[in-house]
């Protein structure tokens, strides 16, 4: 009689039966996942990432020095469809921290722009203030595609999950407050304070108008993320 095929059966999983934790690199920063499986095909993820930059740069003509921070929770129902590591994962963001807070200063007799309008910055006032980016809305749907399971159904306890996809967060918005005086081109120069004029206060809204208007297309966040997990 030949030999008969080997038969396979996978042992049956019970939902919240065991539990994997990953740490990950990714644009949201440094993260840690926590995931328990519902079913067969199916997990819960949970996690966060956090990530802090100090950087200088400069717009129109401001020095900025801003602090550039990713905080940000999700959780995800990662579906494996062909009984392997792939897996489709709609999702939440549950929170978005994500942002840049930073001060504004024009040195003395710098020049600097305003929406179409041209500006110095005053020798005895400097032109100083602070300004914030918020990456969109606190709450956004997500949706990411990837390999590996942070909990396999063949009982390993390693794994190396790679996903990635995109978090709809809506379109990032501009925060920017000014204060001490600004002097026109006209010689000799018009000084008055950037808080009460409302000329310069209207320039200052169209920069900043202009300046949300070019952030839309960053609506869509990209999520891109590799990760190592151990099942417990």
């Amino acid at each position: 009689m030949p030999p008969q095929p080997k038969v396979v059966t996978r042992k049956p999983i019970r939902p919240f039966s065991t539990l994997a934790a990953a740490v990950s690199i990714s644009t949201g920063g440094v993260g840690l996942d926590l995931a328990t499986p519902l079913a067969q095909h199916f997990n819960l993820r949970v996690g966060g990432g956090f990530f802090t930059y100090n950087s200088n740069f400069n717009l129109d003509g401001e020095t900025i020095t801003g602090d550039i921070k990713l905080r940000n929770a999700s959780a995800s129902l990662d579906w494996f469809p062909f009984h392997g590591g792939f897996h489709i994962s709609p999702g939440l963001t549950v929170y978005n921290g994500n942002g840049v807070t930073a001060t504004t200063l024009v040195p003395a007799g710098g020049e600097f722009d305003l929406g179409d309008q041209t500006y110095y910055s005053s020798a005895t006032d400097p032109i100083h203030g602070s300004a914030s980016l918020y990456l969109g809305k606190r709450v956004a749907p997500r949706f990411t595609i990837g390999f590996g399971n942070m909990i396999p159904r063949s009982g390993r306890h390693f794994s190396f999950p790679f996903e990635i996809g995109f978090e709809y967060i809506g379109a990032p918005q501009l925060n920017l407050t000014l204060a001490g005086s600004a002097c026109d081109t006209s010689t000799p120069p018009n000084c008055s304070p950037v808080a009460t004029d409302p000329t310069t206060q209207a320039n200052l809204q169209q920069e900043i108008n202009q300046v949300n208007s070019d952030l839309k297309p960053l609506s869509f966040y990209p999520i891109i993320s590799q990760g190592f997990s151990v099942r417990f």
